[in-house]
């Protein structure tokens, strides 16, 4: 029951999980409903983009290629050495996005920027054993920020839910090319790394 204090008290709360599905975040304006539930119809159709065709000519134009295995390899090697008493979440974090970065730089005359499919991060996502670490969400929210289609819902129980409204356009497919722009600026940016 809506009483007068639950009341004042939603006057004063911005954001609330989903009323309708619980798994995101929505605001006071879309009444607590998450823009996946809400439809989101604000984007023009003309503009909107078909997902088969649009984001895969957008990823190949913008030489976006999946990681060779064995670097991912290497990668889950050094996770699974990684001493959860020694290091923390952030530095787990930081560890995974150095690697990515570093890895851009290696024989890579066409400039291709290297990120992990879906079953690849699943692997890097399972061998640093975020949630074994208070700030776990961390190392969740950093290696979706390094998949191909971070919005992919593919395993989204693996991942901590937040990752998915920071990085992953809360599980949608994005509608625009500015929009798919801002998605990659945003996670491969070291914003989350300093």
């Amino acid at each position: 029951m809506l009483t007068r204090s639950k009341f004042n008290e939603l006057k004063n709360t911005d954001s609330l999980e989903c009323l309708c599905c619980g798994g995101f975040w929505g605001t006071r304006e879309s009444l607590y409903v998450c823009s996946k539930c809400n439809g989101n119809k604000s984007i023009d159709d003309k503009v909107r983009i078909n997902y088969n065709k649009d984001i895969v000519a957008y990823q190949k134009k913008r030489n976006m290629v999946v990681i060779d295995n064995n670097a991912v390899s290497h990668l889950v090697k050094v996770l699974q050495k990684t001493l959860i008493l020694v290091h923390g979440a952030f530095d787990v974090a930081n560890l995974i996005h150095k690697y990515m970065q570093a890895f851009q730089k290696v024989n890579n005359p066409d400039n291709k920027i290297f990120l992990l499919n879906d079953e690849q991060a699943i692997r890097v996502l399972k061998a640093s054993n975020w949630r074994e670490y208070p700030k776990g969400y961390q190392i969740s929210h950093i290696i979706l920020r390094w998949r191909l289609n971070p919005w992919s819902m593919v395993n989204s129980k693996e991942y901590h839910l937040s990752s998915f409204c920071y990085y992953g356009n809360f599980g949608e497919v994005p509608g625009t090319v500015e929009h798919l722009d801002g998605l990659y600026a945003r996670a491969h940016s070291d914003s989350m790394m300093k």
